[in-house]
């Protein structure tokens, strides 16, 4: 593409535009583009499967998937980039077409690959199937578990897990109302 006598300042500018960013002395390694992959069309959809260690919640094609990475949420589209990431506990969201689905998932990992995407959450639960009454009642019992958990080191581990994941299913649970 260029040979020994470009300019390393046209080089930036050609290939990655980013000379006023990086020092003046680095030389740009310029990448081959990347060969052309099909179009994307709007008929396109996503493989999608949503596992528990009890059984698997869902699985079909949908267009578009929301969930709760630890690093932040992130989306999935068809024809996405492989990555994986692993799961904090937090409202999923399985979109097609005008349906969205909404779960809670409480740790796992999610694995984007080129035939789709697979999360393996240690606990996943429809959202409409929480009831916060029950999940409120859980905090109180898992606070005083806590609370008498004295020199019981495993015992008030054990309740403050307890107590993060329901607190974080009422909060899966209030984001639900009236959102994607």
């Amino acid at each position: 593409m260029w040979d020994n006598n470009t300019n390393p300042d046209d080089l930036w500018t050609k290939c990655l535009g980013l000379r006023h960013f990086l020092p003046l002395d680095i030389t740009p390694v310029c990448v081959k583009q990347a060969p052309k992959t099909r179009e994307i069309s709007m008929t396109d959809k996503l493989q999608f499967s949503l596992v528990s260690p009890a059984r698997e919640l869902f699985s079909g094609e949908v267009d578009h998937v929301i969930a709760p990475g630890s690093e932040g949420e992130f989306g999935v589209l068809p024809n996405h980039a492989p990555f994986m990431s692993t799961l904090r506990s937090g409202r999923l969201r399985i979109i097609d077409g005008d349906v969205v689905h909404r779960y809670f998932v409480h740790g796992g990992f999610a694995d984007v690959t080129p035939d789709g995407l697979t999360v393996l959450a240690e606990e996943a639960i429809r959202l409409e199937d929480l009831d916060e009454e029950g999940i409120r009642n859980a905090i109180a019992e898992a606070e005083m578990a806590r609370h008498n958990a004295g020199s019981d080191q495993a015992a008030w581990f054990k309740a403050e897990g307890d107590i993060n994941r329901l607190r974080a299913q009422l909060e899966a649970l209030h984001e639900n109302h009236g959102t994607h």
